[in-house]
């Protein structure tokens, strides 16, 4: 599905992270690099495990997050159409604090500026939440069951996530483009070297695994208003029907030749997952900033409460 440029533009760039991850390796425990080592062995971290996917109908790929919490598997998707903002939705915002990672933003601005540190105070506490998946869900049907999968390189790739995600909320120069540059690089290089890999030994769940999604958050991040606020919507089965295809076509959307694919094989997969994906709970979560601000603590507690009252309304757990 992918095109030429996009699977070219891929292996330059896992071969540029292996690089980075390996040099980050070579500074962790020998349990911790007997653990990761094996992955930076694959040839594409991107994909996901082909035993797992078999017999998938329309396997797609999409820029999206899955989290489970206590037996729901809860699938958060980028929204996107041609008013969307490059900038994303805030995932790994939201995921940081679902899991319960604790970062020492302090600590991060210091480093990139210069200015002398004391040891960072990062932390990870008990959460309900685990993680499937950050990024990059793939998303299928299997039966009646709308399913999604994990990507075999998910925890390097968090980890790089992670020190993005630390970046982005930093750096005084960010811009969407900014990883590509030298000093973007070198930003994103202190900060990975100055992240403990056990501050996300704990949260992972079912990896490699294809799961069944109970509940869909479609993301909309709408261009700086007057007013910051979250709407939240559930929708009925013919709107999380056309909003879910919108949303699962969000790689079209991307200016980067990361995500360049067949066009209409892609709209097709999405086209067919979304007529044939019944009774999953769909709500779309309009994200409105200002200039100077973005609602990630709102649109937390948002995400919380539709969980929630999801997960108490829920009699039967996912098998």
């Amino acid at each position: 599905m992918l095109t030429t440029e996009a699977i070219q533009h891929r292996k330059k760039s896992d071969a540029r992270l292996k690089k980075i991850l390996r040099e980050y390796l070579s500074r962790c425990r020998p349990e911790i690099k007997h653990d990761l080592e094996g992955l930076l062995d694959l040839e594409n971290l991107r994909v996901p495990d082909k035993d797992k996917i078999a017999g998938l109908l329309w396997p797609i790929d999409a820029i999206s997050a899955v989290v489970r919490y206590k037996h729901l598997n809860v699938a958060f998707i980028d929204y996107r159409d041609k008013e969307t903002p490059e900038d994303g939705v805030g995932k790994t915002g939201i995921l940081v604090r679902l899991l319960g990672i604790h970062i020492d933003y302090a600590f991060y601005r210091k480093l990139l500026v210069g200015e002398e540190c004391m040891e960072n105070e990062n932390s990870h506490v008990h959460s309900d939440y685990k993680l499937v998946t950050s990024d990059i869900g793939y998303f299928g049907m299997r039966g009646n069951q709308f399913t999604t999968s994990p990507i075999v390189g998910e925890r390097l790739l968090f980890l790089s996530d992670l020190a993005r995600h630390i970046y982005r909320r930093v750096s005084t120069d960010y811009y969407p483009q900014i990883f590509q540059t030298d000093a973007g690089k070198e930003g994103f290089m202190k900060i990975l070297h100055n992240l403990d890999y056990n501050l996300i030994q704990g949260p992972f769940f079912g990896e490699g695994s294809t799961l069944p999604t109970d509940l869909v958050l479609l993301l909309k991040r709408h261009r700086p208003s007057s007013k910051e606020k979250i709407v939240d919507k559930l929708l009925s089965l013919d709107e999380s029907r056309a909003a879910l295809y919108q949303a699962l076509i969000n790689p079209l959307y991307h200016c980067s030749p990361h995500w360049n694919r067949d066009r209409n094989l892609h709209s097709k997969n999405a086209r067919n997952i979304s007529e044939h994906c019944f009774a999953v709970p769909t709500h779309r979560v309009d994200i409105y900033p200002t200039k100077r601000n973005y609602p990630i603590h709102q649109l937390v507690e948002t995400v919380k409460m539709i969980i929630g009252n999801h997960s108490r309304e829920t009699q039967h757990p996912s098998s």
